[in-house]
């Protein structure tokens, strides 16, 4: 896989015995992105699987920023054998830090205790946002939801479900990058209304790097970096994604909020000349999202015939 993602499967029955999966290591001579890492990944293992065991097998989708806790696997794969309709589980992700000793060659885990995500939902803009985003995890969602979208950092699908959910040759869309293509892959599984299942007792860390206090004009250099302003360019992705996936009664229905979001983006763009770029670049994005909205359209018929 790339540097920026993982994508292992292996059947239920091996995890849950302790055993490792069979290892395929995929090395690329240059950086393809984790989303082209996740599809060529995947296209390997289901070369190598037969049809017929499609459906015991699972696929797990890590991003490479996220460190599993050592029985998170053995507690989504005991949700999936309490639950046998489920086809998708994700675990809780809290936010950590890795802190380097002197005196070790191992850096030390520091947990924030801090949410990244408790499942996904849909915001009033139709864009996936994280559940308890921010709060200190006090216990406040400890039960075990099918009414939550799966998280988009760390999730296993089972891999009948993945090739169900495949369009145009690709799980994931190579126009987005790691969250949006990931969300873009939730909101699909959600729109084929497959069976979905937040394990709260699996627990997963998102690395982070520390932030410090900082006075206003420290504020104004971090919102100036070119860090914050690939994130911020990011934010156009949402709209490809409500283009590909939402109904128009849906969309309709949150163009008042998308409305002020758009407006908000839009004054972004005057005040960082630097988004100019990227949002010329993913104008032609969109006649490819219409084509990738009519063949999602296309292959929900088939299942329903």
């Amino acid at each position: 896989c790339g540097p920026a993602s993982a994508a292992l499967g292996a059947t239920a029955a091996p995890w849950l015995r302790g055993e490792g999966p069979d290892t395929m290591i995929l090395r690329n001579f240059r950086d393809q992105g984790c989303v082209r890492a996740h599809n060529q990944a995947l296209s390997s293992l289901f070369a190598r699987w037969s049809e017929e065991t499609w459906c015991e097998r699972w696929v797990g989708m890590v991003s490479a920023r996220v460190i599993l806790a050592p029985d998170c696997v053995a507690q989504l794969q005991q949700a999936i054998r309490s639950h046998p309709a489920v086809t998708v589980v994700s675990p809780k992700v809290r936010l950590a830090h890795l802190e380097r000793q002197d005196d070790r060659d191992e850096p030390d885990l520091i947990d924030t205790g801090i949410l990244e995500e408790a499942g996904r939902m849909f915001g009033k803009t139709l864009e996936l946002v994280a559940r308890g985003q921010g709060e200190r995890d006090a216990g406040q969602y400890e039960k075990p939801s099918t009414q939550v979208l799966p998280g988009i950092w760390c999730l296993l699908v089972r891999a009948d479900v993945l090739m169900r959910v495949k369009i145009a040759q690709e799980w994931l869309d190579r126009d987005l990058p790691e969250a949006y293509a990931m969300a873009d892959l939730v909101w699909r599984l959600q729109v084929f209304h497959e069976p979905m299942l937040y394990v709260p007792q699996a627990l997963a860390w998102i690395q982070t790097a520390p932030k410090h206090p900082l006075g206003w004009s420290g504020h104004v250099r971090r919102w100036y970096a070119q860090a914050a302003a690939k994130e911020r360019a990011k934010r156009s992705y949402a709209s490809l994604l409500c283009i590909k996936q939402a109904t128009w009664r849906e969309f309709i229905k949150a163009l008042p909020w998308c409305l002020g979001a758009w407006l908000v983006h839009f004054g972004e763009f005057f005040l960082d000349p630097r988004l100019f770029a990227g949002g010329a670049y993913r104008v032609p994005l969109l006649w490819r999202a219409l084509r990738a909205r009519h063949l999602i359209r296309l292959a929900r018929q088939r299942l329903r015939a």
